[in-house]
């Protein structure tokens, strides 16, 4: 199945290490999937070569957007703008640590069809045994909130674009995932999960199960769930 048009948006902290891999291959998705397609990505103020490895790129493909955050911002300010910022049909999110292969959206082109809103479910995730049991624990409390079962709501997503012009994500942490979610469910969306490959991480240093991001995540939880976050 090929899309109207597609955006693959990639936020990217000092990933020079997989970075360059990522574009070139989410470029060759993008085009199997779609004639008309952009590659968004923003950088949030690495200070490795994240920089030059998007100059160069750009200059071979003029699909490459970039927008720069001059210092760090923190993953929320990124994860809002790659899901607001891309202006095609529909958009694919996706990591640009390379965990994730950008091929992995062939796996939910099938799907949108029928759904507006198609997750990849990282069911065999190469991670610490930390961050897994976490992850469970997290996902559980969101299907528990939400009403209904979320395998991986941090994971990517495919998502049509239309309808969720004007949507306002009120958090500040790692919950903007989880909101992102439960807003577009408000709007009517349905979504689906989808099994997807998952792979080590090949350079830089995660950012999501550090004790602060986690803190951080987990008291925005409790303040949806009371009614104190809004949009």
């Amino acid at each position: 199945m090929r899309l109207d048009s597609l955006c693959i948006s990639i936020p990217a902290y000092n990933e020079e290490a997989a970075l360059g891999d990522v574009l070139a291959r989410s470029a060759r998705s993008a085009a199997e999937a779609s004639g008309n397609w952009e590659l968004l990505v923003v950088d949030d103020g690495s200070q490795d070569g994240t920089a030059r490895i998007l100059e160069e790129f750009g200059s071979r493909c003029p699909r490459l957007r970039v927008v720069r955050h001059e210092k760090n911002l923190g993953i929320c300010e990124s994860v809002r703008e790659v899901f607001t910022l891309p202006r095609s049909e529909w958009v694919f999110f996706v990591p640009g640590d390379g965990q994730i292969p950008p091929e992995e959206i062939h796996r939910l082109l099938s799907y949108t069809d029928r759904y507006d809103m198609v997750y990849g479910w990282r069911r065999d995730r190469r991670d610490s045994h930390v961050r897994r049991l976490y992850t469970r624990i997290y996902n559980a409390l969101i299907s528990l909130s939400f009403g209904r079962r979320v395998r991986d709501v941090d994971s990517v997503v495919l998502f049509r674009k239309s309808r969720l012009e004007g949507l306002r994500l009120a958090s500040r942490s790692s919950f903007i995932h989880a909101e992102f979610l439960k807003r577009a469910l408000e709007r009517g969306l349905e979504f689906i999960d989808v099994p997807i490959r998952h792979e080590s991480r090949r350079g830089g240093v995660s950012r999501g199960a550090g004790f602060r991001v986690m803190l951080a995540t987990a008291l925005e939880f409790l303040k949806f769930n009371l009614g104190l976050l809004r949009a």
